[in-house]
């Protein structure tokens, strides 16, 4: 039973930052401007080297709009953005994580077949 929540809270750990990451938008403003993807948020560097992360982001013109942490709706200038990263599903982290789930799980299998080979 514990080898089982120890597997558990390992394959939890795991999955947790696996299958995205953040990537830089080549460019944001056309990206963000409707009717393009819409990204449930997006972080940005500002020219003060300020990152937030900005939740239903879309550009207004020339600026970029979206909910700021502190919950209020706020713009800011595009020209002022360096860059804006977008949470996209890595190819590469989810395929690690299949392979380790099985490599687990193999591991795992082994052991009880041992375990149980020798009783």
């Amino acid at each position: 039973m514990r080898s089982t929540r120890l597997a558990a809270a390992i394959l939890l750990a795991a999955y947790l930052p696996a299958c995205a990451t953040y990537s830089v938008m080549p460019d944001p403003a056309a990206t963000l401007k409707p009717p393009q993807t819409e990204f449930k948020h997006v972080k940005i560097t500002l020219r003060t080297g300020e990152e937030v992360t900005v939740r239903s982001p879309r550009v207004d013109g020339d600026s970029l709009r979206g909910t700021w942490p502190n919950s209020l709706v706020k713009s800011v200038a595009l020209a002022d953005v360096v860059a804006v990263q977008a949470k996209r599903v890595s190819a590469e982290r989810t395929a690690g994580l299949i392979l380790g789930i099985a490599a687990l799980a193999a591991l795992v299998g082994l052991w009880i077949w041992t375990f149980t080979a020798a009783s």
